[in-house]
């Protein structure tokens, strides 16, 4: 009987910095590959300037091993490419010894618990306890380092660190600048026109105060002579 012959595990792992004039689009483009692969953003961290901008995104990306070339490729070219770096290791050896040392565990559970089936003394129930508790805790520990084992080879890890580029980050600076003298000039518009609307309001009015007065001046003063002589 032939033993089954065993796939090559790997464990890829790699890494992306690029540089973006606009972080938030390309992490949105990045997400739009992540889906198309079946791929997953596992942690993510960013950073912001003194004005609250971000300006740096720490994303770790999670991809089928498969696809692992295709992703690293179509990363780098979302943005200025600063640096990439990728290392593989071939697991196939540990996968296998692992997977042997898990059945042998199992198969020594199972005749301990057997022991235990036919003890007929306390001490012998303690001291098969005792040899049960062992190999469940080292079955336990190997089970963990299989299902790790799996899990990275399974799925490709990418480290993605996207940063501000000099123009993206003067380019806002500019709007900023120029949002301050739009803000300015329409203040200085607005009261230009208030101003304006006040002279002519006191244009319109200035003859009818003349009138009244050259009129009210001579009707005041001799109403006042009246009152004097009475």
């Amino acid at each position: 009987m032939q033993t089954p012959t065993q796939t090559k595990a790997v464990i890829s792992k790699g890494q992306v910095s690029l540089e973006s004039d606009d972080l938030d689009k390309t992490r949105f483009e990045l997400k739009k590959l992540l889906d198309t692969w079946g791929g997953s953003i596992s942690n993510e961290e960013s950073s912001a300037d003194d004005e609250g901008r971000t300006d740096r995104q720490q994303l770790e990306l999670r991809v089928p091993s498969k696809l692992f070339g295709t992703a690293m490729d179509e990363i780098s070219e979302l943005g200025k490419l600063v640096d990439r770096s990728r290392n593989s290791e071939d697991v196939t050896t540990q996968v296998i010894d692992i997977a042997a040392r898990v059945r042998s565990q199992k198969l020594s559970l199972a005749r301990i618990q057997a022991l235990m089936a036919r003890a007929e003394t306390l001490s012998q129930v303690i001291s098969i306890e005792s040899q049960l508790s062992q190999r469940q805790a080292e079955l336990d520990s190997l089970e963990q380092q299989q299902k790790y084992l799996a899990d990275q080879t399974a799925e490709s890890t990418i480290n993605v660190y996207l940063s501000l580029t000099d123009a993206g980050a003067t380019t806002e600076d500019e709007d900023d600048a120029n949002g301050f003298l739009a803000g300015l000039k329409d203040g200085w518009d607005a009261f230009r026109d208030a101003t304006t609307g006040l002279l002519q309001g006191l244009g319109a009015v200035l003859p009818f105060g003349v009138v009244l007065a050259l009129v009210g001046i001579p009707v005041a003063l001799t109403w006042r002579r009246r009152r004097s002589l009475s």
